[in-house]
């Protein structure tokens, strides 16, 4: 059992048998109370039998456990007995331990995450792809800057004028909806022309790491039956053998392409909300890389959810640090460019040789605007941390204070408590966000955001909690009956709603058995029927 601390502590069982006289010396007597003062187990059940009579009793540890905790849990084991006795055909493991209040609060109130979908204006992005979200900011924002790189700069309408030369450029060969192009480039102002063009055109982009090994790039390759490729000629001599290679460093320098297209409109397609918008691969560190298959529908949901939570328009924008390869990244990206605010590219950690990545990104915290966020993994907030001093974070000079930044939005593994402690004490007024989710449910499903020190809330475990379900999102423990296990028992993290991905490409296998039917659709649940699946996570809580 897990107790308040989030330690979990084994179970110990006794069975005593008293009679209901003894006698001893001419002395008859019966024992009511036997208590031990030391016992090893936190929590023990012990049953005792007295003449006809079986007790129940529930010792524990009372620094460890309240009297809430037992009662839940001798409800349990009343539960349990009851339904033991009901259906004696059972197997151990298919009896029911929780009481119908309980089940419902654990499947369907804690899932009350209806939210409306409409965004914070008159825009219903859940209609919408994401490309065409953008479009309509472009036609809100047009002469706004939306990406800066060094000294580069492309407003609203340049970027859009580019990507819909590329659009075109993409349908001449072949690309439509469904149709994968591989994107291979390292960070740059030709990155985001290629990924909107991709998507204008109703195809889905497919992310390749150009720090990833020659054979992993054309294994991947492969497996995504690419037939076009985008990259830059430094990068061309690496690529795979594919059909069509383009250089769109080249084209964007020359002109000679590209500029015969019409840029003014975008081009026609016949993409929806669920087609394809993304491909990304897992990195295949638990076996054979999987090619996770988002739709435009799950991308929108997220960016939507996002820029609300996270209130990207108060903020100037976001840095773009980490590989496309990681769908962690989709938040620096998409949310600012959907809402009018700009995207600070930085060298990717495959091309920084004159400083590390976590280097850059302290200096451009020192320096930039006040973002509306930073995404990043715990690894790179502990490095980031070596090059930030708390005097950084406060700083009243002329540089701006790394603390400025609005937010810092952590996830890709679990983060440890430690690791926010110079923020929380030095930069109060930047938000720390902890950001759940597989790669199967677009970046993001849970989130925690931790409270400040001052705050009553304030003491925070080794690990730093995932949270609670995003809007319209399900998240259960379930035990490998698929049935809910009761609070502090561990389960298996199943997720559900709309953010769930289409499976894994070409995997009908490994997609039937990940995305599994809900279970749960039919008990008052919130999920609507049009979604009624659960991805199995891999994660243990």
């Amino acid at each position: 059992m897990r107790s308040p601390t989030g330690y979990i502590y084994p179970f110990s069982f006794d069975f005593k048998q008293q009679p209901a006289i003894s006698e001893c010396a001419g002395v008859s007597f019966s024992l009511q109370q036997c208590y031990a003062y030391h016992e090893p187990f936190k929590i023990k059940l012990v049953a005792v039998r007295r003449a006809s009579c079986l007790s129940i009793e529930m010792h524990h540890d009372a620094n460890l456990f309240d009297s809430r905790d037992i009662q839940r849990v001798a409800q349990q084991f009343t539960t349990l007995v009851e339904h033991a006795v009901k259906h004696p055909e059972a197997r151990i493991g298919e009896l029911n331990m929780l009481s119908l209040v309980e089940r419902k609060q654990l499947l369907v109130n804690l899932n009350q995450t209806q939210a409306d979908r409409t965004g914070t204006s008159s825009i219903r992005p859940h209609d919408l792809c994401l490309h065409q979200w953008f479009e309509r900011q472009v036609a809100s924002t047009p002469d706004a800057v939306a990406i800066y790189h060094g000294e580069k700069q492309l407003t609203y309408r340049g970027i859009d004028c580019w990507a819909n030369r590329l659009a075109r450029h993409l349908q001449a060969r072949g690309v439509q909806a469904e149709t994968l192009v591989g994107l291979c480039m390292e960070h740059s102002v030709e990155l985001l022309v290629g990924i909107l063009g991709v998507l204008k055109a109703g195809g889905a982009y497919m992310p390749l790491d150009p720090a990833s090994p020659k054979k992993r790039l054309a294994s991947l390759a492969a497996d995504g039956h690419l037939t076009v490729l985008l990259t830059t000629q430094a990068l061309l001599e690496d690529m795979p053998e594919i059909e069509h290679l383009v250089c769109l460093d080249t084209y964007l320098e020359t002109w000679e392409t590209l500029a015969r297209y019409d840029g003014e409109t975008p081009p026609a397609c016949s993409v929806l909300p669920l087609n394809l918008a993304y491909v990304i691969y897992t990195s295949g560190s638990t076996g054979q890389p999987k090619g996770v298959m988002i739709s435009h529908k799950g991308l929108v949901h997220y960016v939507n959810w996002a820029i609300q939570r996270y209130e990207v328009a108060a903020g100037a924008g976001t840095p773009l640090h980490s590989s496309l390869a990681f769908d962690l990244t989709v938040t620096s990206l998409f949310p600012s460019l959907v809402v009018g605010r700009a995207v600070w590219i930085m060298a990717d950690d495959s091309n920084c040789v004159s400083c590390a990545p976590q280097e850059a990104l302290a200096s451009a915290l020192r320096t930039g605007p006040d973002f509306s966020l930073v995404k990043l993994t715990p690894a790179l907030l502990d490095l980031l941390n070596q090059w930030l001093t708390p005097a950084d974070l406060a700083s009243t000079s002329n540089f701006q204070p790394a603390g400025a930044t609005r937010m810092l939005v952590i996830g890709g593994e679990a983060l440890r408590a430690e690791s926010l402690t110079m923020w929380r004490l030095h930069a109060s007024e930047t938000r720390l966000i902890n950001e759940y989710g597989p790669t199967e449910t677009v970046v993001g499903c849970c989130v925690y955001e931790v409270p400040p020190v001052n705050s009553p809330q304030c003491t925070l475990r080794s690990n730093v909690p995932i949270g609670r379900p995003i809007a319209n999102t399900q998240i259960y423990l379930l035990d490998s009956h698929m049935q809910p296990v009761p609070l502090g028992v561990v389960g298996e993290i199943y997720i559900g709603g709309l953010g769930l991905g289409r499976g894994y490409l070409h995997r009908a296998d490994l997609t039937a058995e990940r995305f599994v039917p809900h279970p749960f659709v039919e008990i008052d649940s919130p999920l609507p029927r049009r979604d009624s699946a659960l991805c199995l996570s891999g994660t243990r809580l």
